[in-house]
């Protein structure tokens, strides 16, 4: 993967500004609807290639790689909200995905439903999967894409900004992620626990 990666650099500082803003665009768009694809190894790519002499203009280059991600946010949302309950009618979603699961997730969604969009953008792995149920089931389109900007605009903008000050350094940039996923993973768990620990004092203050 590193060997493509540093292909791909080389090439891409070759070519028209046009031609990066497209690719960083399609790059966007494939990490949210192809999760392999490492897009966020990309994205900290495109914050180095402005310094070094990449003749595409910084803002941009970032503002390429944030419509391409907005562009994929929204249609994964749609798709949800228009023909997301066909979905999960499927004997292999129920399977997986039991009734009372997705009560569940239902009704943390929708009483949650900005601050989970927002929180998700920053967990690997959850963002797609979060827009998508989110659709599914028919929470408020406005406070979703209000918050979906926002989120990934901000989470856009970090990454590039640590691609810049990191430089063409594949292993660094390997490492960060590597680091970033554990410590992200991490405080969700604490949190998670957290959370836990309080809803069952709650409980047994209720008893008492």
């Amino acid at each position: 993967m590193d060997t493509i990666i540093q292909d791909l650099t080389h090439h891409i500082l070759a070519l028209s500004p046009l031609a990066v803003y497209l690719i960083l665009f399609f790059s966007a768009f494939l990490q949210m609807t192809v999760p392999p694809y490492p897009g966020d190894t990309i994205l900290l790519l495109s914050g180095c290639f402005s310094s070094m002499g990449l003749k595409a203009i910084p803002a941009f280059t970032f503002g390429s790689y944030a419509a391409g991600t907005l562009f994929a946010s929204y249609m994964i949302f749609i798709l949800g909200y228009r023909y997301g309950n066909g979905l999960l009618k499927y004997r292999i979603v129920r399977k997986y995905f039991s009734r009372r699961n997705q009560r569940k997730i239902k009704k943390l969604i929708l009483k949650y439903g900005v601050s989970i969009f927002f929180i998700c953008k920053f967990v690997p792995g959850l963002n797609a999967v979060t827009i998508l149920f989110g659709g599914i089931f028919k929470y408020n389109p406005l406070g979703a894409i209000i918050s979906i900007t926002t989120s990934s605009i901000i989470q856009n903008l970090i990454f590039f900004i640590i691609g810049r000050n990191i430089g063409y350094n594949v292993d660094k940039i390997n490492r960060f992620l590597t680091n970033y996923s554990r410590t992200v993973w991490l405080i969700a768990l604490v949190c998670g626990c957290i959370y836990l620990i309080f809803k069952l004092r709650g409980r047994k203050k209720k008893i008492g």
